[in-house]
């Protein structure tokens, strides 16, 4: 009852042929919208962790020498 070989290719060609159909319905427009987007939120996501890194970074190197944030209300 465990996996085989069959039924492993079996379901790879299965969800090939499923996504194939799919992407077959699609319009160039769409592409264009999918990846548009999806660069976009990879984007915004390595900018934040970009800026993460480097806050934490700065904190660390403050706290190494001493110094602290004053706010000026």
């Amino acid at each position: 009852m465990g996996l085989t070989m069959e039924r492993i290719s079996t379901f790879i060609t299965y969800w090939l042929s499923a996504a194939l159909a799919w992407f077959g319905t699609q319009a160039p427009e769409k592409y264009a919208f999918f990846i548009g987007g999806s660069c976009a939120i990879f984007t915004a996501l390595v900018n934040f962790w970009y800026r993460r890194k480097t806050y934490r970074y700065l904190t660390t190197m403050a706290n190494d020498k001493g110094l602290t944030r004053e706010l000026n209300c």
